[in-house]
């Protein structure tokens, strides 16, 4: 752990909370004004798997399955 974060756990805490409040408000980072809202996104998204749509190709992690050959 950090120097400063062990020296004030509370402050780094706050910090933190502050950061995800921000991120989760859509502010970290510049809007692209050409993006649509995310609702719009995720209603796509839900028509694509409820409809047999072309599936989004998805992250696959570290533990993955591989595919049997």
């Amino acid at each position: 752990m950090g120097t400063a974060v062990a020296a004030d756990p509370k402050r780094a805490e706050r910090l933190r909370l502050a950061i995800l409040r921000r991120a989760f408000a859509g502010q970290r980072v510049p809007q692209d004004p050409s993006d649509g809202p995310a609702g719009a996104l995720l209603d796509r998204i839900q028509a694509e798997r409820a409809g047999g749509g072309k599936p989004t190709k998805a992250r696959q992690g570290r533990n993955a399955r591989q595919p049997t050959v």
